[in-house]
C-alpha cells in the first residue's frame, strides 16, 4: 500500500507565493549588513516564547537568475517548519562558517552563497489554517518542478549524509570520469 502525500490545488499554491499572496516576512539577508545571519537568530530569540508557529519559507536570489531547464528563476530553496520554537528551523539553515555544521539542518548551498556575500531574499508565509506545512511545501516543490523543470538548486543539500563538515572533507575531484 502506497501512501500518497496530499497536495494543494494549483490555485491554492499561489497564495503561498509572493505573486499570489504577500509574504508575512520578507527580508534580504546578506553577510556584512544589518540583516545578516544574526538577524535570523534575533527573530528566533524575539519569538522564543511563541506557541507552535507553522510556516513555509522560500529563499530567492536578489540578483541574477538560475538557468532552470524550462525557464530562468530566482527561487533556490523551499522549506517548512512546524517547530515548537518559532523560527528555530531558520536559525540552522545558514551555518556560522562554511565548513561547520554537523546537523542535518545546515544547507550547504545557502551557506556557501551567504558566505560569498550573495544577497538572499527570505520570504516567510505563515500557515494559519489547518493545512500542514508539509503539504504546502510539497505542493510548492511540485509547482516549482512543473514551472521551472527541476527542484530548486539548494534542495537536497541539507541532510545527515551531506553535512557541511562532510562536504568540507570531500575532495573536489571525483574518482570516476563522468
Amino acid at each position: 500500500m502506497t501512501n500518497n502525500p496530499k497536495f494543494l490545488k494549483p490555485q491554492d499554491v499561489k497564495t503561498y507565493l509572493a505573486k499570489g499572496g504577500a509574504p508575512d516576512i520578507s527580508v534580504i539577508i546578506q553577510k556584512g549588513t544589518n540583516f545578516d545571519r544574526n538577524y535570523i537568530l534575533s527573530l528566533a530569540k524575539k519569538n522564543k516564547k511563541s506557541n507552535v508557529l507553522k510556516y513555509v519559507y522560500v529563499w530567492n536570489l536578489v540578483e541574477g537568475v538560475i538557468n532552470y531547464p524550462e525557464q530562468d528563476g530566482q527561487i533556490i530553496y523551499i522549506g517548512q517548519s512546524s517547530a515548537k520554537k518559532a523560527f528555530d528551523r531558520l536559525t540552522h539553515e545558514i551555518a556560522e562558517k562554511i565548513d561547520k555544521g554537523n546537523d542535518q539542518c545546515s544547507n550547504y548551498t545557502l551557506t556557501l552563497l551567504y558566505h560569498k556575500g550573495v544577497p538572499l531574499k527570505l520570504c516567510v508565509y505563515f500557515v494559519t489554517d489547518n493545512t500542514s506545512p508539509e503539504v504546502v511545501e510539497s505542493s510548492l516543490y511540485l509547482w516549482h518542478t512543473k514551472r521551472y523543470g527541476s527542484l530548486p538548486i539548494a534542495s537536497g543539500t541539507s541532510t545527515k549524509n551531506r553535512s557541511l563538515s562532510d562536504i568540507a572533507k570531500t575532495s573536489s575531484v571525483f574518482p570516476i570520469t563522468i
